[in-house]
């Protein structure tokens, strides 16, 4: 009776386990996947409308941004006008930009798009296309361990991670991931976050 107990018990701990570490295994293959340039893996761990929803804004914003830098202000209603939808066609553009191919390359250099590489077909740099060397870093589900003035505590949220690549040789790219629970065990990127972008880097 007691081996039963012990085996029931060891059974258990080992499914936590696997539940528990689903997200952790999703990552390290996906990574791998992009290394090795497997987009067929890369697509089906990517939920790219997802994906794309949350990076049009990021790379909109970004472009907006370098524009104000570059160049003075529109005097006229014709650079009033392009100006003003620049960032439209960013939004339009990302959709040819984030693909399973795109997102490899983004896993491999911890690097975005820049903005303006949203609004033409550039051919990858040989950094995008070597291997990289890409490490997963800050992975964890999401959750606070005390939140005060709701008085939680542990409050963990088991069907979102988030995780970071950053670049060994650049340590400054990084590529924050948001992924969603899929079933039991299966998990899918749903969303990215560059801070570069946001910082104008």
């Amino acid at each position: 009776m007691r081996r039963i107990a012990i085996g029931v018990c060891a059974l258990l701990l080992v499914l936590i386990g696997i539940y528990l570490g689903g997200p952790f295994y999703s990552l390290w293959r996906l990574v791998q996947a992009a290394r090795a340039h497997d987009v067929k893996v890369v697509a089906q761990m990517v939920d790219f409308p997802a994906v794309r929803a949350s990076l049009k804004p990021q790379l909109s914003a970004a472009l907006q941004a370098q524009l104000e830098r570059q160049k003075p202000k529109p005097t006229n209603l014709l650079e009033q006008i392009g100006a003003a939808i620049a960032p439209v066609f960013v939004g339009n553009a990302v959709d040819s930009v984030i693909t399973p191919d795109g997102v490899a390359i983004m896993l491999r250099t911890a690097r975005a798009p820049t903005p303006t590489s949203a609004l033409v077909k550039a051919t990858p740099t040989p950094e995008e296309a070597g291997v990289g060397d890409p490490k997963l870093v800050d992975m964890g589900y999401n959750g606070v361990l005390f939140d005060w003035p709701h008085k939680r505590f542990f409050d963990f949220d088991l069907d979102q991670f988030h995780a970071s690549v950053i670049s060994r040789s650049h340590p400054e790219y990084r590529v924050n991931l948001i992924l969603l629970r899929h079933g039991v065990l299966d998990w899918k990127v749903e969303g990215l976050d560059i801070p570069a972008l946001s910082s104008g880097a």
